[in-house]
């Protein structure tokens, strides 16, 4: 069962707010509270990353800006009621991680802009990242034998 827009339901409840505006001839007056939550969402999630960069900004920490107002927002998410979570923030951040590829695309332009210092650093570049995959690999390999250490053959403990 879908859950109706704001303001929806409260035109058809509401004798004073559906006034003049029978079922068939609405102007939509739902969304006008549904672009009022958006823009809340945005803001609330700007607001996040504002305060997140003017932190890292202000005692120059090793941590960017974005990832503490992520931080942040997350804190925020758990302080709000969730009703307005899960029908307005939520659905606002799913539709900006969606955008996330094109603005990476300013990125994957600067890589071909700079792609004469990346073929001159490619060599050490190659091995930094087989040289990161085999670390880890070798250290995973230690530390799953050094937990699965007190089980037997079966698995069990």
């Amino acid at each position: 069962m879908t859950e109706p827009h704001a303001g929806e339901d409260l035109a058809r409840r509401d004798p004073a707010r559906g006034k003049g505006m029978g079922r068939g001839k609405s102007r939509h007056p739902g969304r006008f509270f549904l672009v009022v939550r958006v823009l809340g969402a945005i803001g609330t999630i700007a607001a996040c990353y504002a305060v997140g960069e003017a932190v890292a900004g202000s005692f120059e920490l090793p941590i960017p800006g974005s990832v503490l107002g992520m931080v942040l927002f997350f804190g925020v998410l758990g302080v709000l009621p969730a009703k307005y979570t899960r029908r307005t923030a939520v659905p606002v951040a799913e539709r900006l991680v969606n955008l996330i590829p094109f603005l990476l695309v300013p990125a994957a332009v600067g890589v071909v802009a700079h792609l004469s210092d990346i073929a001159r650093d490619a060599p050490a570049l190659v091995a930094a990242v087989v040289g990161g995959w085999v670390t880890t690999l070798f250290v995973t390999a230690i530390a799953a034998r050094f937990l699965l250490r007190g089980t037997d053959k079966r698995g069990e403990a």
